[in-house]
């Protein structure tokens, strides 16, 4: 059962990052990670949106964030969104 659900997620955030992936080049950009945070997250604040770009951002070290990294991230995004 567990296995399953760990399956189910991992799947529904690939479609997540697949879908904001705009320009298709399997990273997210800081544009493409702001789509998130306001569409996903319903983030409108500046230094909230500052924040999870800064974080998100740094843990990428080259401007772009990964698959792996965005998995890694988004648990935290939505309990800063809650």
């Amino acid at each position: 059962m567990l296995s399953r659900l760990r399956r189910f997620i991992w799947e529904e955030l690939q479609r997540l990052y697949e879908r904001y992936d705009l320009n298709h080049s399997d990273t997210l950009d800081a544009q493409e990670i702001e789509v998130i945070a306001r569409e996903v997250l319903k983030e409108t604040s500046r230094a909230e949106l500052d924040a999870i770009l800064f974080n998100l951002l740094r843990l990428g070290n080259n401007g772009e964030v990964s698959f792996r990294e965005f998995v890694d991230f988004y648990p935290y995004c939505r309990r800063r969104s809650s």
